[in-house]
């Protein structure tokens, strides 16, 4: 089963780099309408990330972790 958010989601990939993140961690950008949520998410784009939804976001479970 998943539900549906409003909500922005970028892969970190290469905009982890400078700071020594996980290539492999996601975020999840929520707040209210307007917030800026894509344009957070532009900028991590431009710095190496890659976007994987705007605006709504399905999660899931999947073996104890948030997919």
């Amino acid at each position: 089963m998943s539900v549906l958010v409003h909500a922005t989601s970028v892969v970190i990939g290469a905009a982890a780099t400078p700071f020594g993140g996980n290539v492999d961690a996601a975020v999840l950008l929520v707040g209210a309408s307007g917030a800026g949520k894509s344009d957070v998410a532009l900028r991590l784009v431009a710095m190496g990330a890659r976007l994987l939804s705007d605006d709504q976001t399905a999660l899931s479970e999947d073996s104890g972790r948030l997919m």
